[in-house]
């Protein structure tokens, strides 16, 4: 199964997240940032069936990455996150598609 981080816990990390906590979504959710961290807190505490870690900084979002890190975040977060987090095996993933 594939590992997946969440930088961002707006609206679409926080759809993302839930949609792997249902089992929606095939992978396991490793951890959670968002620059405010009371967001990634609070989608935490969201989720039934799965429990994140919690990234405190940018660095440990790329420590705890798995194969795919979904980046929903605003130009200057990303920004920050991104060139750590490139994924080295370059193999493709599949898009999964989000249940309505």
């Amino acid at each position: 199964m594939r590992k997946i981080s969440i930088v961002g816990c707006g609206t679409i990390g926080s759809e993302v997240a839930m949609a792997v906590d249902r089992d929606a979504i095939p992978m396991q959710l490793m951890s959670l940032y968002d620059v405010d961290r009371e967001k990634a807190v609070a989608l935490r505490q969201k989720l039934r069936h799965v429990v994140p870690g919690i990234a405190a900084t940018h660095a440990r979002l790329v420590e705890r990455q798995g194969k795919v890190v979904l980046e929903d975040a605003g130009s200057e977060q990303g920004a920050q996150i991104t060139p750590g987090a490139t994924l080295p095996s370059r193999e493709p993933v599949e898009r999964p598609r989000l249940p309505r």
